[in-house]
């Protein structure tokens, strides 16, 4: 007599496993949500990041930081400088701001300007300034310039400290 077994079908586990508090009965092949989700983000993001540079091109992209960078420095020396006015005479003060790169700054007796590839920046003033180490700066690499401010018969003498 022979006796035939029947192949019996793989039942589902009684106690299934929780991952992050969901129940998971075969781990194969399954991610969870919050996973997914932030691939996808991550994923966005990297897409984000190369298209924005790619649209505007690499060379707008540092054109528009140095004329931020511009404003910010040209900013700051032009605050000190409103603030030097309203001082006695003798006053001095010792104002460092960064500069941009490839860029020349220019002084007249009522303004200052920053000037580089695609931008110029222009601080008018309503006191005389005059700079002692003559009328313009070239700065070839980005670094850190200092100015040294004194006021002096009325007029704020401006110098640059090497």
């Amino acid at each position: 007599m022979k006796i035939k077994l029947k192949n019996k079908s793989v039942k589902p586990e009684a106690n299934p496993k929780k991952i992050f508090g969901r129940k998971v009965r075969n781990g194969k092949g399954q991610i969870s949500m919050e996973f997914s989700i932030l691939f996808l983000a991550l994923l966005a993001s990297v897409v984000v990041a190369t298209i924005i540079p790619g649209l505007f091109g690499l060379d707008k992209t540092t054109e528009v930081a140095k004329a931020s960078l511009a404003h910010g420095s040209l900013s700051n020396l032009k605050s000190n400088i409103q603030m030097m006015d309203t001082l006695d005479e003798g006053s001095y003060k010792l104002v460092r701001v960064k500069s941009p790169s490839e860029s020349t700054w220019n002084f007249a007796t009522n303004n200052i300007t920053v000037s580089g590839d695609g931008f110029e920046v222009v601080a008018t003033f309503d006191s005389d300034i005059q700079m002692l180490n003559g009328s313009s700066i070239y700065v070839n690499t980005s670094k850190l310039l200092s100015f040294k401010l004194l006021k002096e018969d009325n007029r704020i003498k401006i110098e640059v400290i090497p």
